[in-house]
């Protein structure tokens, strides 16, 4: 009996560390008295709350994460702390909980990593700009002065949306590709109505290193046509009519950071409107 029992302990604590295989989980913020923007955190916790149901909680404190982290009430829950700056979901700082999900909270963390980050080409914000919000939820800004002649092809000259919201949104966590579509239609904007993204993002999240935009009208224009598709770069030498080059905007002015919480408090408001209608 007690050798029965002594084995049993064993082999609960076996499984207690036996780590899965990586899912797919939903990235969620949490609700926690103390949490702080995740551009803000110099430490985030993932803690999975139910299969693949990820959450997370941005701390300005590494101490004031520790503690949540002890939580009794957390202790039945898988959870990882991750080390942050200037909201990068930089190394692993302490495991807890069973460690089946931890893979699953890697790649959360992977994915957590693209939330609230902004990509301008020469340094200027709302000059088709990138906002992503979420992994999922991102918008190209046309705010800036530069786009204020931007109009849609149709007889009215319709001025851009300031803020015009990716669909069809896919991220890869591993290779850092964001896939996206911005959709003009029925109107056209630059002579297309479709407008296919493919961003491959370096693993710092620094610069989109390649990828493509495929401008098109389906049923219409060879979406595959080299003058239907733009590239993107860090080349120096290439083209820049059809080279894009776009690297991680980071707010350098208390100017700076107005102006990017005003166009994501805007967003908040365009983002509910779209679902509403939809």
């Amino acid at each position: 009996m007690i050798v029965a029992a002594a084995s049993a302990t064993v082999g609960i604590g076996v499984a207690l560390r036996a780590e899965g295989i990586a899912l797919t989980p939903s990235v969620k913020p949490g609700q926690y008295k103390g949490t702080c923007t995740l551009p803000q955190a110099s430490a985030v916790i993932i803690v999975e709350e139910g299969t693949r149901n990820c959450r997370f909680y941005p701390f300005e404190s590494q101490d004031e994460a520790k503690k949540c982290f002890e939580r009794k009430s957390w202790r039945p829950f898988s959870r990882l702390m991750f080390h942050c700056h200037e909201g990068d979901v930089l190394e692993e700082l302490q495991g807890g909980g069973p460690h089946l999900a931890h893979e699953t909270i890697r790649r959360a963390s992977r994915i957590l990593a693209l939330h609230d980050k902004i990509f301008v080409q020469e340094n200027e914000l709302g000059k088709a700009s990138f906002h992503f919000i979420t992994h999922e939820k991102a918008f190209v800004s046309y705010e800036s002065r530069s786009c204020s002649s931007w109009c849609l092809d149709d007889a009215a000259g319709t001025p851009l949306e300031r803020q015009k919201f990716f669909e069809e949104t896919s991220y890869d966590p591993e290779k850092h590709i964001f896939r996206g579509v911005i959709n003009w239609a029925p109107a056209s904007f630059c002579g297309d109505q479709r407008w296919e993204y493919e961003m491959h993002f370096d693993p710092s999240l620094s610069v989109i290193l390649d990828g493509c935009v495929h401008h098109f009208t389906p049923d219409v224009s060879d979406r595959n046509a080299s003058q239907q598709m733009i590239r993107f770069s860090q080349d120096g030498d290439g083209d820049p009519g059809v080279t894009l080059r776009y690297a991680r905007w980071r707010p350098q002015s208390d100017t700076a950071l107005l102006a990017q919480t005003d166009i994501e408090s805007r967003s908040e408001v365009c983002w509910s409107s779209q679902s509403h209608r939809e």
